[in-house]
């Protein structure tokens, strides 16, 4: 599949045309082949006003843009569900990711990654999200491209993190057994709570 629309590469949301039942949730699974986006605005998977899952297994991703994932506040829906952010649960098997995975204050954003999974990028940089959540299993990893906020729950062990000199912070309150201490990262960086 190859987008050229330049908004986003796919759109998962409810529209309210008519065309689905209110309330319905939006759910696309790819298994293998490639999706290209060309585009550089919004990003390759752009969320809004619903909440959807997305499920990714080996799949070839090229994406011209920045940005992997976005999850925000959209204009679609009546009144009050054009103010509603987007919820999206990303799952990841045996799948590469590359970019930043970026939520806004009304939205929310977990990433599952299992199977060999391995992302390269950032989760929620700006520190806007809602939440934000990442859970890695032993045979997966992350390697960070800038400092990341885990706004919500983080469930991974310290080996799967490569921070590259970034900070990765983490809610103390969403992440108590943490105890809200400080942890040396590979590749010079930290875990660190906020």
């Amino acid at each position: 599949m190859v987008s050229k629309f330049d908004k986003w590469g796919v759109l998962l949301y409810q529209s309210f045309s008519g065309d689905a039942e209110e309330g319905d949730q939006a759910t696309l699974t790819v298994r293998g082949g490639s999706i290209t986006y060309e585009g550089k605005k919004t990003g390759m998977f752009y969320n809004t006003n619903n909440r959807d899952s997305l499920s990714l297994e080996g799949v070839r991703l090229v994406n011209a843009s920045d940005t992997l994932i976005n999850c925000k506040k959209g204009g679609w829906g009546n009144r009050d569900t054009a103010r509603r952010g987007g919820r999206l649960g990303v799952s990841a098997k045996k799948q590469t990711l590359s970019g930043l995975v970026c939520a806004d204050k009304d939205s929310q954003v977990s990433l599952k990654m299992t199977d060999g999974s391995e992302f390269t990028g950032a989760l929620n940089p700006d520190n806007t999200a809602a939440s934000a959540s990442i859970e890695i299993d032993k045979s997966s990893c992350w390697s960070l491209t800038a400092d990341s906020y885990v706004s919500g729950t983080l469930k991974a062990g310290l080996p799967s993190i490569q921070s590259n000199g970034h900070t990765l912070y983490y809610s103390s309150a969403a992440n108590p057994s943490l105890g809200g201490k400080t942890y040396n990262l590979e590749g010079g960086g930290h875990l660190k709570a906020y």
